[in-house]
């Protein structure tokens, strides 16, 4: 019995083509076409429905949309002011012509039309020659939708809402089809536990290298073991293994030095060909081609790095050595 109420009370929202209303020749030019973005929705998701209405004519054709205001009624209930159910009313139903249920505020409370259109916004939209309005709907706002339906949809337009003389109605010219599915889940997503991150011995040399390719090598620092890594450099080996604790320090500090200062062969570019992990977890090596500047061409090297780490379950590697030999295809 309350839906038969709701409906006579807002037959001109529901059930447009009767007694009243017409279709003025003033507005046979606008063409009203609908689009959704795609065919399945979730039922958790907004439905966002776009009206297109376009002036077909070669004259200005003008027409009144009414906008509802950011207000509640005097009970502090919302008045529908996010579904815009006045001049654009959609029409909804299923593949079985059951009518999908309104769920408009204003609706609901049995207002009148003249009590609706009293707290509207009314607009006067001037469309020229080919020019077009847009509206966007969300159905969700509008309807109660189930999940797991197919629908069509079509748009019922009014003009001249609340003319004194008449209103006229026009229908949309094409309708539109969707389907709700089920609800969309969506997965928890989780934090990143910094102490589960782990760099490989392949991306501590590329971090290395490319510290030295940006002339910032001094980033690349702190993934050496020095103590071990100036065994590499024969010129620094020999003074090193025979000073005292504090000339070792003295030479640690030049062979700092030496890595962080821009060579004259400065690094062309690199490529890591290879990455190896002993059983024991504690030792890995990468090899690595790279080229380097020259006087004449590009010298091509390739480098083989050593890393060690203190533990399997340690998660930091190191540089704790390196060979170097020119590849026998350049002539040097």
């Amino acid at each position: 019995m309350k839906r038969i109420i709701v409906n006579t009370l807002f037959i001109f929202l529901i059930i447009p083509l009767i007694s009243g209303y017409s279709r003025d020749e003033s507005y046979k030019g606008l063409d009203i076409i609908l689009k959704t973005a795609k065919f399945n929705y979730a039922i958790n998701e907004d439905i966002i429905l776009n009206i297109y209405v376009r002036n077909i004519t070669d004259d200005i054709i003008t027409f009144s949309v009414y906008d509802s205001p950011e207000r509640s009624d005097i009970y502090e209930r919302p008045r529908g002011d996010i579904a815009g159910y006045t001049t654009f009313q959609p029409l909804i139903y299923d593949m079985q012509g059951r009518n999908a249920e309104l769920i408009v505020p204003y609706i609901i409370g049995s207002e009148d039309k003249d009590n609706i259109l009293s707290w509207m916004v009314k607009r006067e939209i001037s469309l020229g020659p080919g020019e077009t309005f847009i509206r966007t709907q969300n159905l969700k706002n509008i309807y109660r939708l189930e999940g797991d339906r197919d629908y069509r949809l079509k748009l019922n337009f009014f003009p001249d809402l609340g003319s004194k003389t008449g209103e006229s109605v026009l229908m949309s010219s094409n309708e539109v089809k969707f389907r709700v599915t089920p609800e969309k889940v969506y997965a928890e997503r989780k934090k990143a536990d910094p102490s589960s991150i782990v760099l490989t011995p392949g991306e501590v040399v590329l971090l290395v290298l490319s510290a030295e390719y940006e002339n910032r090598f001094s980033r690349g620092i702190k993934y050496i073991d020095i103590e071990k890594y100036i065994n590499s450099y024969p010129e620094f080996t020999r003074k090193y293994n025979l000073a005292d604790d504090l000339g070792k320090q003295i030479i640690e500090k030049d062979f700092i030095r030496y890595l962080t200062m821009r060579r004259n062969d400065y690094l062309l570019s690199f490529e890591i060909k290879n990455e190896e992990v002993n059983e024991s977890g504690t030792v890995a090596f990468v090899e690595v081609e790279a080229e380097r500047k020259s006087i004449v061409r590009p010298d091509r090297y390739r480098y083989r790095y050593r890393l060690e780490k203190r533990s399997a379950h340690d998660k930091i590697w190191l540089l704790a050595g390196l060979e170097a030999s020119v590849t026998k295809d350049v002539k040097r």
